[in-house]
């Protein structure tokens, strides 16, 4: 298990594709915990397109090959054809994820293997920088 935060951001789903991967997403982590911080919870961007996840997620749960198998299932194809790119940014890896054309970045806050307080961190310094996406004035 890995409890880290993590954000998706969607660049190309429909509303329906989007909102299944929201879903899916919501009931990763453990089903229950003497600790609820390790029970997944999210909050969405204003405009919808974006959310930020924090649980103590299983061990393939928010790895490419998983992400892919989210996908995958969604668009109703292998998860082979689906490519992805990784670019590292000042709050974690970005990896970007295609199938005929970009779809939706998933991002690790932290880094790639981040302790919680490094990836709870990294997730408040992104949150601070970009606060007219999800803040409300």
């Amino acid at each position: 298990m890995s409890h880290v935060y993590v954000g998706i951001e969607d660049i190309g789903l429909t509303v329906s594709q989007r909102n299944t991967l929201i879903e899916a997403f919501k009931r990763l982590g453990p089903a229950s915990s003497p600790s609820p911080a390790k029970l997944c919870h999210w909050r969405v961007r204003l405009d919808g397109l974006a959310a930020i996840f924090e649980a103590d997620f299983g061990e393939n749960e928010v790895t490419i090959e998983g992400v892919k198998g989210y996908l995958a299932s969604i668009f109703g194809i292998d998860p082979a054809l689906i490519s992805h790119s990784v670019a590292q940014t000042a709050y974690g890896p970005v990896v970007t994820f295609n199938r005929a054309g970009d779809k939706l970045r998933l991002v690790q806050f932290g880094g790639v293997s981040p302790t919680w307080a490094e990836s709870g961190d990294a997730c408040r310094a992104y949150l601070a920088a970009n606060a007219g996406e999800w803040e409300e004035n």
